[in-house]
């Protein structure tokens, strides 16, 4: 063993510690035969590490100070030695210490979790499982009355289940779930209200539900434009010579968006009465739903009607029709029309490619008789040559 004299720390044998008195109070011994550490009480080593009896606990590599209500130590056996000091600070005993000489709220509050040596701050009688294990559970957190469990496994990181209120299917409030209007095809708004989506689902236009013409998708920031221009090329005038008393012309329109309409309304160029005639047929049985004896027109003006079978909810991805005709001939232009569309191009019969005669996007004539259109869809042909289209007629919701 070499000199010790004066020095806080020394090595050796531990048989070599057994005939080593050193000078100095607290003095260490690390034994290098046992991977013993010893501390000098002034008349005896005390162990304070390794599988002999008495003394501090190491962890983390860490030496703590000898205060022994473990805000700062821990204890991870049975038990452990508990070091008495008299009042000048020398090492009096040393005796065995249970969980009960470090105060009732520390037993059971640690489990093997290394580096952990008290309960968690601020949660009452938490269990902190082995660091491997799938989970910590905190089983009460302060300023939370239901229990959370937090999975603290990389695979799991920020994984929430066993959350009060929370559904673990649809990830909303379970207060919600059986709320006013809850069903599996809708979804939770932000006001915490149940609503299907128009059509189907995505986000609606401004207008969807509320105006609607009857024609193609039914946007009524579309044709409606051409069809109120002041240029008689973009907008040709439509006269009731140009649709005849046998023939009506029709369109078909689809919307993506469910509408139930109160009032149709239609904008007129010059005041024609009595002439002018109208329906709104059906594609899937031909039933006409609006008939009106006739629509007149006013000079630059709106005209409208509520009657004649209206209200008329008219179904999200449905084929109607809208046409136009005369039961009297007559010369004064009423309407302004988008232009007329390319017979063979948009046609019913000669469509510039077959797809066109399945998505709506079609035009065509009927036969009427005196003008009048009959109860029945009439067999649709394709349409002869025209001056002017068909005029724009508004399809409205109530309040619109």
């Amino acid at each position: 063993m070499k000199s010790f004299q004066d020095r806080l720390l020394t090595f050796g044998l531990d048989t070599e510690r057994l005939s080593y008195t050193p000078s100095q109070l607290y003095a260490k011994y690390y034994s290098t035969d046992t991977d013993d550490f010893y501390i000098w009480n002034g008349g005896a080593w005390i162990l304070i590490n390794g599988s002999g009896t008495g003394g501090m606990v190491q962890h983390a590599n860490e030496w703590h100070t000898p205060d022994f209500t473990l805000a700062n130590g821990a204890i991870t056996g049975d038990t452990k030695t508990k070091i008495t000091y008299d009042t000048k600070g020398l090492v009096t005993s040393g005796a065995n210490a249970t969980y009960t000489d470090v105060g009732a709220e520390q037993a059971g509050a640690v489990a093997t979790h290394a580096g952990i040596a008290t309960g968690i701050h601020g949660v009452g009688a938490s269990n902190v499982e082995s660091e491997s294990g799938a989970a910590s559970k905190v089983s009460t957190h302060a300023g939370e009355a239901d229990p959370h469990t937090v999975y603290q496994k990389e695979s799991e990181k920020g994984a929430i289940s066993g959350y009060a209120g929370l559904d673990a299917a649809s990830k909303v409030p379970t207060a919600q779930l059986g709320g006013a209007g809850a069903s599996a095809s809708n979804y939770l708004c932000g006001d915490q209200t149940w609503k299907t989506p128009p059509g189907g689902g995505g986000a609606s236009e401004l207008w969807e539900g509320k105006v609607h013409v009857a024609m193609f998708d039914g946007n009524p920031l579309a044709e409606p434009f051409m069809s109120l221009s002041n240029n008689t090329t973009i907008s040709p005038l439509v006269t009731p010579t140009n649709i005849g008393i046998a023939v009506g012309r029709i369109v078909a329109f689809r919307f993506k968006t469910a509408i139930t309409v109160t009032t149709i309304r239609w904008y007129g160029i010059a005041s024609v009465a009595s002439i002018y005639t109208a329906a709104i047929y059906r594609d899937s049985d031909g039933a006409r739903l609006w008939s009106p004896t006739n629509v007149n027109t006013g000079a630059n003006v709106w005209a409208s009607n509520t009657a004649d079978g209206l209200p008329i909810t008219f179904a999200a991805d449905t084929l109607y029709w809208f046409g136009i005709g005369a039961d009297t001939i007559g010369t004064t232009a009423g309407f302004i029309t988008p232009q007329l569309p390319k017979v063979a191009a948009l046609g019913l019969a000669n469509p510039a490619w077959a797809g066109l005669t399945t998505i709506g996007m079609r035009f065509c004539q009927v036969a009427l008789t005196a003008g009048v259109f009959p109860a029945t869809l009439p067999t649709k042909v394709n349409a002869d040559a025209w001056t002017g289209f068909i005029p724009v007629f508004y399809l409205c919701a109530s309040g619109y």
